[in-house]
């Protein structure tokens, strides 16, 4: 699954809601690791899948568009 495709799939997420501030990882169109670090979300994320390339992502705290 390509990045675009993640990309597609937060967008298309209705509530990150109780993510904001954390840190998440996708897969294909699974948020699969959330965590407090980035490096624990990677780490999490490859135990799961360890042939995949996860999107890693802070929740934004403040609200943002992405364009």
């Amino acid at each position: 699954m390509s990045k675009k495709d993640e990309l597609q799939c937060l967008m298309s997420m209705p509530d990150l809601g109780k993510l904001i501030g954390k840190w998440i990882a996708v897969v294909g169109d699974n948020i699969v690791a959330t965590g407090d670090t980035g490096v624990e979300v990677f780490q999490k994320s490859k135990e799961k899948y360890p042939d995949e390339i996860p999107l890693i992502m802070k929740v934004p705290e403040d609200k943002v568009m992405l364009l």
